[in-house]
């Protein structure tokens, strides 16, 4: 890949959307290999968009705390290329992220050595770009290279790594390379139990994410088994409950009760997750209409039974 390091006049690029606006991170509709409802996102590139200072704002890196998965570096430099890729990721511009961290990922390359860990980072950023993008082969590349980079520093940051094999296993996954996926998000999960706090977001998200490929492989009870630990987690860190990724977990229940025969339960779960996402996402929005899709078809199917 070639170096081409102009970068874009900071007007150009729109400003990242307030809290308040319902900005959907969670719908990966790239790939049509990616599993229902899959959380898609790395959280530390993505959801902590928000954090990342303003392109006019220069940052010290080795001062940053703002974000536990803020680069720790030599170098302090203009961060106005991080803040643009992690934009344009936000609001699902994924083809202005990815030019962003190539330009990035050059930079970095240029100026550091090759087995810098924010050379990593920036590998992990295009890796994750591309599989969004649907080329699963390139993004392995590059998450491949970022694992290595990781895993050979003195002192191993892992929650990078842990960042790194989660983008994997989606990867893995787009590839119908289930075993690999199941394998990689096992590792995860291991990472996740030593440092991160018991009922901890993350580590309900690793769990939807195994679910999606037991089911994808067919296998109902062990895709319900890690749906339900999804919804008891989110349950547990979202104290009333309303939020997407309670919704979604139901459906995706509801949806393991249906292929199991189980249709009075799997329209309960269903009515669940529907009354959530009406709460939580316009009833436009496309989790809210796979919900009520399901409700339509089950309730025909019932009266047909």
């Amino acid at each position: 890949m070639g170096c081409n390091n102009s970068i874009p006049a900071k007007n150009s690029v729109a400003p990242i959307p307030q809290p308040s606006e319902k900005v959907d991170l969670k719908a990966d509709t790239t790939s049509e290999m990616a599993p229902k409802d899959e959380i898609s996102y790395d959280d530390h590139l993505v959801h902590h968009a928000k954090d990342i200072p303003l392109p006019s704002e220069k940052v010290d890196l080795k001062a940053n705390t703002t974000n536990e998965m803020a680069p720790k570096g030599e170098i302090s430099y203009d961060d106005d290329l991080v803040h643009r890729a992690k934009t344009a990721t936000y609001r699902r511009e994924y083809d202005s992220a990815l030019m962003y961290y190539e330009k990035l990922l050059c930079l970095r390359q240029q100026e550091l050595s090759e087995g810098n860990v924010l050379v990593g980072d920036s590998l992990c950023g295009v890796g994750m770009l591309k599989r969004l993008l649907g080329n699963a082969i390139e993004a392995q590349t590059h998450l491949e290279k970022a694992l290595t980079i990781y895993r050979n520093q003195a002192t191993v940051d892992d929650m990078r790594v842990a960042a790194a094999l989660r983008e994997l296993a989606l990867v893995f996954t787009d590839k119908k390379e289930f075993a690999i996926a199941l394998s990689t998000n096992r590792q995860v999960l291991d990472i996740y139990d030593r440092i991160l706090p018991k009922g901890h977001p993350s580590v309900g998200k690793v769990h939807n994410n195994i679910a999606s490929v037991h089911e994808a492989l067919g296998e109902w009870g062990f895709a319900m088994i890690h749906y339900q630990k999804f919804v008891d987690i989110s349950e547990e860190s979202n104290a009333s409950g309303n939020h997407p990724h309670v919704g979604i977990g139901y459906h995706n229940l509801g949806r393991m009760y249906e292929m199991n025969g189980n249709y009075k339960t799997a329209l309960v779960h269903y009515k669940k997750a529907e009354a959530i996402l009406l709460k939580t996402l316009q009833p436009s929005h496309p989790k809210t209409l796979a919900v009520d899709e399901s409700i339509r078809n089950l309730v025909t199917k019932m009266s047909n039974a």
